[in-house]
């Protein structure tokens, strides 16, 4: 700090100076670990979760693509599955 005083002649200056370039560098650095964050969430997710987190995307903003639905769940219902006979019909 004492150098940099030297050199401005300005203690207000120089204080100015240094805080804004380590508020900086800590912005920095929170941003580095922010995206490995990300990354690393990311990483974790299959495509199928990757392809319905995009279109949700869309859908939220309005970037639909033609010929493309979209398709919102309101509630899930859990069931037990049907077994399979010979005169099961549709």
């Amino acid at each position: 700090f004492e150098e940099v005083v030297k050199i401005s002649n300005s203690p207000k200056l120089s204080t100015n100076w240094i805080m804004g370039e380590l508020s900086a560098e800590l912005n920095n650095e929170n941003l580095k670990n922010d995206n490995a964050s990300l990354q690393s969430k990311i990483g974790s997710y299959t495509q199928e979760d990757l392809n319905l987190i995009e279109s949700k995307a869309r859908f939220k903003y309005g970037l639909i693509k033609e010929g493309e639905y979209f398709f919102k769940i309101n509630r899930a219902i859990k069931t037990e599955p049907l077994a399979e006979n010979d005169s099961a019909t549709l």
